[in-house]
């Protein structure tokens, strides 16, 4: 793990939760999505750490956090992790915070100001799934995007991806270096960061469960009385995106009412990747106009 930055540790839900926090002033909280964690926003943090109190957390069962013996439904759903972060944020002193999440990330980001509106002042959504997508994701032409999500849900897909260091630097670099549009989005040291992060006992079926509280019904995505985010929220949607096809943006402003969204050319699922300074500037200027 690159020591170069500040790395710190709580009990959150009774879970050991690690994050790493740079900068000052209001807090920002940056949500990875899978095969992700903290360091999914390694070029996003020197800059907004320049104005923000820069908060990156990794959820439970991902990189240096714990990573509980707990069946998917309950120990890896939307509302577990929701709790997680509230717990976080109560151990942080932190009343309200603006939140960054991607891809799983900004899934999570949705429950929680769902669950817990008052403890989120804005929020940024990168390639975010959300309630409008409905059953589009089992398209027919979809397929070829979404297959590892099935394999995910198999009891012993884990084991094979966890058998050795190469499957899991092959499994892991696969999604690294096909789902961004540019083919350096990476760097083969970055890569290396994700495979080590991985190699820990545990961690290749605990990102599994989190695909799998989906499939087993344990996500509740919406409550029923909160269909509607009316936090201020930018969507930032790579035109490139495969895993998430910009296409199933149609129905966003049924989900949120005071939405910004942007479009971004040249860019595939990792916007904050693909095109870290346009990005950069556009969650600066979003969250310094909160």
């Amino acid at each position: 793990m690159e020591n170069n930055w500040n790395h710190q540790s709580v009990k959150a839900n009774d879970v050991q939760m690690h994050f790493v926090r740079e900068g000052s002033g209001p807090p920002l909280l940056f949500l990875h999505g899978w095969p992700g964690f903290w360091y999914d926003w390694n070029r996003t943090i020197p800059e907004l750490s320049k104005h923000f109190d820069c908060i990156a957390v990794d959820m439970r069962g991902f990189g240096y956090s714990e990573k509980p013996d707990l069946p998917a439904e309950f120990g890896y759903n939307d509302g577990t992790l929701a709790a997680d972060i509230l717990e976080l944020l109560n151990e942080l002193g932190l009343a309200k915070v603006g939140i960054v999440g991607h891809n799983m990330g900004a899934l999570w980001a949705q429950r929680f100001v769902r669950s817990h509106p008052e403890r989120v002042s804005q929020m940024a959504l990168l390639a975010p799934p959300y309630l409008g997508i409905g059953q589009r994701w089992r398209e027919p032409q979809h397929g070829p995007e979404f297959w590892y999500q099935y394999f995910h849900n198999l009891d012993w897909s884990h084991e094979i991806i966890s058998s050795s260091r190469k499957t899991i630097e092959i499994y892991i670099s696969h999604f690294l270096n096909t789902r961004p549009f540019r083919s350096d989005a990476f760097t083969e040291d970055e890569i290396k960061e994700y495979i080590d992060a991985y190699e820990q006992a545990g961690s290749v079926e605990a990102g599994f469960k989190v695909f799998r509280a989906v499939f087993r019904g344990g996500n509740q995505i919406v409550l029923p009385q909160e269909k509607i985010v009316t936090h201020k929220t930018l969507v930032l949607w790579g035109e490139e995106d495969k895993t998430v096809p910009i296409r199933w943006a149609d129905r966003l402003g049924e989900y949120f009412s005071n939405m910004e969204f942007r479009s971004l050319s040249r860019c595939g699922h990792y916007a904050m990747r693909d095109l870290p300074e346009p990005v950069n500037d556009f969650l600066v200027n979003f969250f310094k106009k909160g």
